[in-house]
């Protein structure tokens, strides 16, 4: 690369402070690009102190630190199911799926535990979320597969309560055959469940405050909600402003107005991190709100693909997967001012 001399000290006060400012940006580190398209990471959590799991399609799943260094881990049995969601539980954790599968690892032994009910009934429904409670239950919630796969098909939604040592067939508490659970939103300090039911036009609202055994109507939320979460005592959710899904996002908290975000399409999940809510776009785009929640910045497009989810490492620090297994490591600098937009740096 050819280098002008800068001779007049203007401009050489010009390159500098340019130089600091991208410095002291906020970086989106590429630890793996999304190449392969049957294998897509849907989940990423904490499991241990430096250790993340991440899961996905065709039984992808791999383990992670806090450098971004992964290690294959490999689900028990021949068949061959899609992780949908992982729940770290003390010493175990637990990996439920497609095919109506759930798994538990047990961390200290260094062994699983395989449960398949597709003869009871669960061979074409997906647990997508899964919730453990404060008295240990296992709470699940999801619909079927196709569904989970953005394909065409009676929904069967459904909540389930799940026997912890993976002994009992699922106990179905909540259904509606024209409704998929995406998600639930558990608050340990009240002890209250929240679940999302998409209708294909809008999502309904509930709630249970009996452990998980009858739910209540809450009211709706506008548009296809696909993520539920709790955070500083507000309800928070995002997900699309209809069924397609490809074209307008959607996020905000329980009673106030939602944000749209035109063109960025499905905002799958929210991070919190650092004082701001990020949503994590259809598009490949990382996007982060104003404080008051009604206008936003698209923080860069990081991604040719879907940003799934993610997870934080630090104050400071995330990790986000998506699809074609995408793996990012999302590092905001101290010095890192709130509009500046993410440098990508890809290896």
């Amino acid at each position: 690369m050819q280098v002008t001399q800068l001779s007049h000290p203007f401009f050489l006060v010009l390159w500098l402070l340019a130089g600091t400012q991208l410095l002291s940006g906020q970086t989106v580190h590429v630890l793996r690009d999304g190449n392969q398209p049957d294998s897509s990471y849907y989940d990423i959590a904490r499991v241990g102190a430096n250790e993340f799991w991440a899961g996905g399609e065709n039984g992808l799943l791999h383990k992670i630190d806090s450098s971004g260094r992964t290690t294959r881990l490999n689900l028990p049995g021949r068949a061959v199911v899609d992780v949908l969601k992982i729940v770290p539980a003390g010493r175990y954790v637990y990996v439920a799926g497609s095919k109506g599968s759930i798994f538990r690892y047990d961390r200290n032994a260094g062994t699983w535990i395989t449960a398949s009910y597709e003869r009871e009934g669960f061979g074409k429904l997906a647990f997508y979320d899964l919730v453990l409670m404060n008295d240990g239950s296992l709470i699940a919630s999801g619909g079927h597969q196709r569904v989970a796969k953005g394909q065409v098909a009676i929904p069967r939604g459904f909540v389930a309560r799940l026997d912890p040592e993976l002994l009992r067939a699922p106990e179905i508490v909540w259904s509606h055959g024209l409704m998929f659970s995406f998600s639930m939103a558990y608050d340990p300090g009240r002890d209250e469940l929240f679940l999302s039911a998409f209708n294909g036009v809008n999502t309904h609202l509930f709630s249970s405050v009996d452990g998980a055994l009858t739910f209540q109507r809450q009211g709706s939320l506008p548009g296809l909600v696909h993520h539920l979460r709790w955070h500083d005592g507000d309800l928070w959710f995002s997900g699309a402003k209809s069924l397609r899904y490809s074209r307008t996002g959607l996020a905000g908290k329980r009673g106030e107005r939602s944000l749209e975000l035109p063109g960025e399409g499905c905002i799958w999940s929210l991070l919190p991190l650092n004082g701001t809510m990020y949503c994590l776009a259809f598009n490949g785009a990382v996007v982060a709100p104003n404080a008051a929640f009604d206008n936003y910045q698209n923080k860069g497009k990081v991604l040719q693909h879907s940003i799934y989810e993610g997870v934080a490492v630090s104050g400071r620090k995330a990790l986000l997967v998506g699809h074609g297994g995408s793996l990012l490591m999302m590092e905001l600098e101290e010095t890192a001012g709130s509009t500046a937009s993410f440098r990508v740096m890809r290896p």
